[in-house]
């Protein structure tokens, strides 16, 4: 009796060995379909019970439930919104607060504002410092009072005039701190630059320290504001001691900032930009 030579099972006379390997040697291409066949079967092709998987969102909802959902999104999302808004309004002015109570500590290590923010104090920098210069140029009556007294046409349409006068000195004092900020910054952030070669510092970033030295000068000029209705004098005094607490501040920013170089090379880096502030501001106030 003979048997295969691959699987050794005893065949009967004129019995081919069903086994796969004697099946891959027969010549002929019948072995080939049969085990194409038998792999079809066994990696599930042909499964009647085979489970099939779609990618993909397939439920089908009520477009009523679709428009409540996405109202309810809009309405979270608005929620959200207005919390980070009263989170980030509180945390700038317990930011602000701090300035005014520490203002070395400050411009040290600064807390992170976003640019809006730092133009908004820049802002209103400049609109008091405007204010305070109206006061000292002109004759204009000062305090409550007169400003009451003027919006009643006491005065006729001069006291008109000085309320608008006012009004107009803020909003450009508005736009000339914000205009300063970017002269100021700008030509620090162009020494930083060019002449001490740091690569690595943004403009925000490097803004940040600098933007605090606006605070206390802008405390200053709202109380000599106020106290102008006694002399003017006391409001000069105070301008040039908030311009002498600008400088100092100004300089340990950039102490601070430029911690890697010497205190001296500081300070005559701070005398460079200050000269080029004051070049280019005195070319714009002739052409204007």
């Amino acid at each position: 009796m003979r048997s295969c030579i691959y699987c050794g099972r005893e065949l009967a006379p004129g019995e081919k060995c069903s086994c796969r390997q004697s099946a891959q040697h027969r010549p002929g291409g019948e072995p080939q379909q049969e085990q194409k066949k038998t792999e079809n079967t066994y990696s599930g092709y042909n499964d009647p019970n085979r489970t099939e998987y779609r990618t993909g969102y397939t439920k089908k909802d009520n477009i009523f439930t679709r428009m409540r959902e996405k109202a309810r999104a809009r309405s979270n999302a608005k929620q959200n919104s207005r919390v980070n808004v009263k989170y980030e309004g509180r945390r700038f002015w317990q930011t602000v607060l701090e300035a005014i109570r520490s203002p070395i500590d400050n411009v040290r290590n600064p807390s992170m504002l976003k640019l809006v923010q730092m133009l908004l104090l820049w802002a209103v920098q400049g609109a008091l410092a405007w204010l305070c210069i109206f006061f000292i140029l002109s004759h204009a009556a000062r305090g409550p009072f007169a400003m009451l007294a003027n919006l009643l046409a006491f005065h006729g349409v001069a006291g008109y005039q000085t309320v608008g006068y006012v009004l107009l000195s803020l909003l450009s004092g508005a736009v000339a701190g914000v205009v300063g900020f970017f002269l100021y910054t700008g030509v620090l952030y162009g020494i930083n630059r060019l002449l001490l070669r740091d690569k690595m510092t943004r403009y925000e970033e490097f803004c940040q320290r600098l933007a605090f030295t606006a605070v206390p000068f802008s405390i200053i000029a709202l109380v000599g504001s106020l106290l102008s209705l006694i002399s003017i004098t006391t409001l000069i005094v105070l301008l040039c001691c908030g311009a002498a607490i600008f400088v100092v501040l100004t300089y340990e920013a950039l102490r601070t900032q430029w911690s890697g170089i010497n205190a001296n090379r500081v300070i005559y880096m701070m005398m460079l930009g200050f000269f080029v502030i004051a070049t280019v501001a005195g070319y714009v106030i002739r052409l204007s």
